[in-house]
């Protein structure tokens, strides 16, 4: 019984997960594929999180253009219920701040360029950036050095974002910044030296969602369904899907799991590379071997995880049914796992030198994070990040999930330079079987 039968069956026993109220989005998703045909997932899971835009000019939004967009930030103190996820940077200052010194290593490599920028896209409520400006304040007087002459642009698609990233950023008069508005895929900027930084972006780049079954391939459609679900629809792969798995032979589960080719990645990786003329690409996000906030030491094969206020993290099947659910078309996120070995590759096509691939838990213990848990609270007496680390002044189950992943690459850089969050790959002996190396790699364990 695939996710769409698993759904319609609790409607028709009335459990009350589902009911009959279609979104907006939904009825005007059902019209489309009513006029054209089924479409594809890929498609499907673009309108879920950038919404319709119609003929009139008017919009019908989705999840990241919708008015108030529910990422959880504990600095207000927002009700749970209310929230659909939290990320890395909203759970404790001390994420941001311990990357500010990677960055500012990156600044001293590059010869402490007057023109370097730090370009963040998919900024959230603008907290990561916040504390990243707050950190690199923090080291300079640490150490005795001169304020960075630096730039920080946030490429933002959503005007109610915008708006949260102005408001959180308007304390730091010291540096000159902007929110432009554009695509991570489609960067509205030139050439810049500095730092190219994600976290969490990728994730939600539209996917396409291919199967093997049997001998043969075949790639998912969404189809009009009944009143409370859309339906699954397996055909043969476009020519563009074909040509990715014979060039990439992604591994794809023979019991029929799907596979996400997120088509996402080579276009923002070109991107990248375009618009790096000299300096670093910081990718942050978690992977195929997400294991649920550290609940489970076995592999879980999951494909699409669902987020949504009152819903939380919902993966696998039931991810699945809440995605193809009508009532939450739009009110929920819908990512996946990131595979970082194709990200590595489809960057050295792009002309992106690979620096270093580490665990995000790797990634804050080498840069200091327990010596800067001791010293932060005398930085951070008022203001925003003040409640975040008095209550959350540690790395959570979750942040030291050893799922998350950090991929460092680089353009127009001299060989042999040495970045020191790339010391120690993962943090304990039981998460190897959780880091694939690169090829070539060897993995370091931290050392107490």
């Amino acid at each position: 019984m695939n996710s769409a039968e698993l759904l319609r069956n609790r409607a028709e026993n009335n459990t009350p997960e589902v009911d009959s109220g279609a979104t907006p989005l939904a009825r005007h998703i059902e019209r489309q594929i009513t006029a054209t045909g089924p479409i594809s997932f890929g498609k499907y899971m673009e309108l879920l999180l950038n919404g319709a835009k119609l003929s009139d000019g008017s919009h019908i939004p989705g999840f990241y253009t919708q008015e108030y967009v529910p990422i959880g930030d504990k600095d207000t103190a927002i009700p749970k219920d209310e929230v659909a996820f939290y990320t890395s940077p909203e759970r404790t200052p001390l994420f941001g701040m311990t990357a500010s010194s990677q960055i500012l290593e990156m600044y001293d490599i590059l010869g402490q360029p007057d023109d370097f920028r730090i370009v963040e896209m998919g900024a959230g409520n603008g907290t990561l950036a916040h504390d990243i400006l707050h950190g690199i304040k923090y080291f300079s007087q640490r150490h005795g050095r001169d304020l960075p002459k630096l730039r920080y642009t946030i490429v933002e698609q959503s005007d109610t974002l915008a708006r949260k990233q102005k408001s959180r950023l308007s304390q730091f008069n010291e540096f000159p910044k902007e929110i432009v508005q554009g695509s991570s895929t489609d960067l509205p900027l030139g050439r810049i030296t500095g730092v190219i930084l994600s976290n969490e972006l990728p994730d939600a780049f539209p996917v396409e969602l291919v199967r093997k079954n049997a001998d043969t391939f075949e790639q998912m459609y969404v189809a009009a369904g009944n009143e409370q679900v859309f339906a699954e629809v397996w055909q043969s792969p476009t020519e563009e899907l074909r040509e990715f798995l014979d060039v990439h032979d992604p591994h794809l589960h023979d019991n029929g799991v799907p596979y996400p080719y997120n088509k996402g990645l080579k276009p923002w990786m070109r991107e990248i590379s375009r618009v790096l003329d000299r300096g670093f690409a910081i990718t942050i996000d978690y992977d195929e071997l997400y294991t649920l906030c550290g609940l489970s030491d076995e592999r879980k094969v999951q494909t699409m995880r669902f987020y949504a206020p009152g819903i939380g993290d919902v993966a696998d099947t039931a991810g699945m049914e809440h995605i193809l659910s009508k009532k939450f078309a739009g009110k929920g996120d819908v990512t996946t796992g990131i595979d970082f070995h194709l990200l590595q590759r489809m960057g050295q096509s792009a002309g992106l030198k690979t620096e270093g691939y580490t665990t995000q838990a790797g990634f804050l213990f080498s840069l200091g994070y327990h010596g800067l848990k001791r010293d932060i609270p005398r930085t951070y007496p008022h203001g925003v990040g003040d409640r975040r680390f008095r209550n959350y002044a540690f790395l959570d189950e979750e942040m030291l999930d050893p799922g998350f992943k950090v991929l460092i690459q680089s353009k127009g850089v001299s060989d042999g330079s040495h970045l020191t969050g790339m010391d120690w790959v993962i943090t304990s002996e039981k998460d190897k079987k959780f880091f694939t190396p690169l090829p070539g790699q060897e993995v370091t364990v931290w050392e107490k």
